[in-house]
């Protein structure tokens, strides 16, 4: 999905690589029971909000053009 809305123009490249950085971490989360690691993700977790949101808004605006 990620390399998807690049090649649509829906994520930018930093956004791009942001994301794929957000999918690696989600990926750690089953080592969670390490507390450092636990730790680390969490202070992530506001910069992931905010490139979701962002995400979120250029997918709700392009799905909205497309029904037009």
């Amino acid at each position: 999905m990620i390399r998807a809305c690049r090649e649509t123009g829906i994520l930018s490249a930093e956004d791009t690589m942001l994301a794929q950085e957000m999918a690696n971490v989600r990926n750690l989360t089953s080592h969670a029971y390490d507390r450092k690691l636990a730790l680390e993700i969490y202070e992530r977790l506001a910069s992931h909000t905010v490139l979701m949101a962002k995400w979120l808004e250029k997918l709700t605006v392009t799905v909205q053009w497309q029904a037009l």
